[in-house]
């Protein structure tokens, strides 16, 4: 009987996941630990990802609110809790400029404010 390694042929740690989104995750782990932002930020990104692992979120997902927020917080260079409608206009309008699609930048900001103003965002953020 042969028994598969926990690092099998295909170089995952785990079988069941033909995506590679443990691989992911935690290379997005390491770019959050590494990145050159306010610790008050890193403080909200690791709540804002918990919070997604305890609303039942897949790791596909919050792995890409992971990226998608720590993006933000780089962009904004000031701590995400304090973003104002004028800077988050910045955001849009730099990722439009790029022809980049705003699409989860805009769910990000809003589950991201969510969970910082404990489900009382600001009236610009629940119309985005």
């Amino acid at each position: 009987m042969y028994i598969i390694p926990r690092e099998n042929i295909w170089g995952m740690s785990n079988p069941d996941d033909i995506h590679g989104f443990d691989k992911g995750y935690e290379a997005a782990v390491r770019r959050l630990n590494e990145a050159n932002i306010s610790e008050r930020n890193r403080e909200l990104i690791t709540s804002f990802v918990k919070s997604s692992k305890k609303n039942g979120n897949k790791k596909s997902t919050y792995m890409n609110d992971l990226n998608i927020v720590l993006r933000m917080a780089l962009f904004y260079n000031k701590d995400l809790d304090t973003i104002t409608e004028n800077d988050y206009d910045g955001l849009i309008d730099n990722l439009e400029a790029k022809g980049m699609v705003d699409y989860n930048y805009r769910k990000v900001t809003k589950k991201l404010f969510k969970l910082v103003t404990n489900n009382d965002s600001p009236k610009w953020v629940r119309e985005i």
